[in-house]
């Protein structure tokens, strides 16, 4: 503190994490150091700043949570309108492939498969980008609220969880181009005009 007779703090280890014993030893070394003259601002023991940092973290994590869900709706809206673009644009390509004999099962197979590639695709890139990115996120959110932070772990779990939530969303937003695409008859597609 640069005066005096006067520390920042006083830091006691405890060899047990026990709430109960952390409560009783912070109060009897409390206690002892007032019978010793010495005025104490506060004592706040590991489990109580551990609940503290933990409500302020919650928060953190709820708000980057709905913002990652939001990007992902925000992203398969995106997928479904490039999906239905592409049809609409490939209109003729599918009354050629009902021309020589393609029913719904192939013209259905060829749009889930190109909405699942353009997922898995992206799910590389977000897992590439991920790595760094979570890193600068950590040393500046962290830094701002716990303090220098250690390290960053990347779990091993979340990229093929990510991969099977994106592969849901392409498919459920493959649905909408799927069904233009089977409503193109042979006639519609050959008259139609760019």
């Amino acid at each position: 503190m640069n005066e005096a007779d006067v520390t920042g703090g006083l830091r006691f280890a405890l060899q047990s994490q026990d709430e109960r014993l952390e409560v009783a030893a912070s109060s009897a070394v409390e206690r002892s150091l007032e019978r010793a003259g010495i005025r104490i601002a506060g004592v706040t023991t590991r489990s109580h700043l551990g609940r503290a940092l933990g409500g302020h973290l919650f928060m953190l994590i709820a708000i980057l949570t709905f913002m990652a869900m939001l990007m992902a709706i925000v992203g398969l809206l995106g997928l479904g309108s490039t999906l239905g673009t592409s049809v609409l644009e490939r209109a003729r390509e599918f009354g050629v492939m009902r021309a020589i004999g393609a029913g719904d099962r192939s013209i259905r197979a060829v749009v889930l498969a190109e909405g699942l590639l353009i997922g898995v695709m992206s799910v590389g890139l977000a897992a590439m980008a991920s790595v760094p990115l979570t890193w600068i996120a950590a040393r500046v959110v962290g830094a701002a609220s716990l303090g220098p932070t250690r390290s960053t772990i990347v779990s091993a779990h979340s990229i093929p969880l990510w991969l099977a939530v994106v592969l849901a969303g392409a498919t459920v937003a493959s649905l909408g181009p799927v069904h233009k695409a089977l409503r193109v008859t042979v006639r519609e597609a050959l008259a139609y005009q760019y």
